[in-house]
């Protein structure tokens, strides 16, 4: 059986710093797919036969070493390391003698033993590499490099998500030219003039409320099947073309769909039939370096590194997200915005997100926007090569304020969706949220962009 799981090992002392790595790395590759004991094990269990068991299942481990971890003494004044059933020790000795990799990651004033500050049978770990994570706002991506390289060495037979961007341009040719795409060209000047201010699409209807869980956590496997659309419109497939530098836009038709699960994390639960009454338009692909840079070069976007034109823009808040809608909202003079939680799930569950050969699970991305397979509605990488920022904050289904208007002065968690290059199969899913701070920097999140149609769009598009 294939080992699956990163193991979490550290002293009670250093818990909260452990407790940030545990999330992230639940965030990156499934929470059941990370072990942590004081969350693991239950008290009535042998903790050593647990830990032998949860090791064997292991595919690496991080050992979290703050300040005084190999000096700290037990009640008796003993050092804790010289103890035979020490936890730290006993876990360490069983990774080591599993062959594991050992990932030692320094925090605040830790350091790494000298090997003779270490018992003979755990002396091997003094030489393993160390990683420092910073206390300051270099953090967040010190922690994804951090998975990036653990994911890296753990699963080395992973298979790459990669594609043969010739062969899939000319199969979308050859679709396209069937008819199974439609092109409506608008003309700038039938555009509104002013962009109406941000605020709930009015064709979301509101969720009725239920008593459930209310706590956020975040990024388990759903246990719910996807499901589809009741009332698929005549908008279904159909590709906007705007404006020559607008994304490309697909229309995502008016229904209805469960979102949630039934059984599962608790920030994704309860499942609730959620009904969007009209049809409103989706970025066919993620916003890319190129339409980024535009907006740099007006001053308006924060400059990030420089990638390929057509790869995903990635390393960016939530705050630079909306500042990049709301410049091409006031370019294009269309209402672009980002899409709520509810139209990005509902597209993703109708459109079959997940059935498609997704980029994900690959410490080579990002990847080009149009090398991937559209998926059912014609949207691509929903799933993987960038994580999405979402509009609302992120309360919990069953909350009064859930959906939450997209008012990008409200300070609050958001969401992202979809799952990034480096994910793993756990967490990039239809429907998983991941919260974050408005300005927190995750290296692989991006962004898709959504917008209401206007009055002539939908004269021309829903009626016969």
């Amino acid at each position: 059986m294939a080992r699956r799981k990163i193991f979490v090992c550290y002293r009670r002392v250093h818990s909260e710093a452990a407790r940030l790595l545990f999330d992230r790395a639940g965030a990156r590759f499934g929470r059941r797919n990370v072990f942590m004991d004081v969350h693991d094990i239950a008290d009535s269990l042998d903790f050593r036969r647990v830990i032998s068991a949860e090791i064997r299942d292991a595919a690496a481990i991080i050992v979290v070493v703050g300040e005084g971890w190999a000096e700290l003494t037990a009640p008796d004044g003993r050092a804790r390391l010289s103890l035979p059933d020490d936890a730290v020790r006993f876990e360490i000795r069983e990774a080591l003698s599993q062959g594991l990799p050992i990932f030692p990651v320094l925090v605040g004033k830790g350091e790494m033993p000298a090997p003779a500050d270490l018992p003979p049978d755990i002396r091997d770990f003094a030489s393993r590499s160390a990683r420092r994570l910073p206390n300051d706002d270099l953090y967040e991506a010190a922690v994804d490099r951090l998975l990036a390289n653990v994911a890296d060495h753990a699963f080395p037979n992973r298979a790459k998500r990669r594609l043969k961007a010739g062969a899939i341009a000319a199969a979308l040719v050859a679709v396209a030219s069937l008819g199974a795409f439609v092109a409506l060209q608008v003309s700038p000047q039938e555009a509104p003039a002013s962009v109406p201010p941000p605020g709930e699409p009015q064709s979301i209807a509101e969720a009725p409320e239920a008593e459930n869980e209310t706590a956020i956590a975040l990024l388990e496997p759903p246990a719910a099947e996807p499901t589809q659309a009741t009332t698929p419109s005549k908008t279904d497939g159909v590709v906007l073309t705007t404006c020559s530098t607008c994304p490309e836009m697909v229309l995502i038709p008016a229904g209805r769909f469960e979102m949630g699960v039934e059984f599962g994390p608790s920030d994704q639960k309860p499942k609730i039939e959620r009904v969007l009454r009209s049809p409103f338009a989706l970025g066919r692909y993620e916003v890319t370096e190129r339409e980024w840079r535009a907006c740099e070069a007006d001053g308006v976007c924060a400059p990030r590194t420089a990638g390929a034109s057509d790869a995903p823009v990635a390393g960016v808040t939530w705050r630079d997200a909306t500042n990049f809608v709301r410049w091409l909202s006031k370019k294009s003079g269309l209402p672009f915005r980002l899409p709520t939680e509810i139209e990005w799930e509902y597209a993703a569950v109708t459109g079959e997100a997940e059935l498609v050969e997704a980029r994900y699970g690959d410490a080579d991305g990002p990847f080009p926007t149009r090398s991937g397979i559209g998926d059912k509605a014609g949207l691509f990488d929903m799933i993987g090569n960038v994580w999405e920022w979402t509009a609302g904050c992120a309360h919990p289904y069953d909350a009064a304020a859930f959906p939450s208007p997209p008012s990008p002065d409200e300070t609050c968690l958001r969401v992202l969706r979809g799952g990034g290059w480096t994910s793993d199969p756990a967490a990039a899913k239809a429907r998983n949220r991941y919260a974050r701070n408005e300005n927190d920097v995750v290296s692989d999140a991006g962004l898709r962009v959504a917008r209401d149609l206007t009055a002539e769009e939908a004269r021309l598009l829903i009626t016969e």
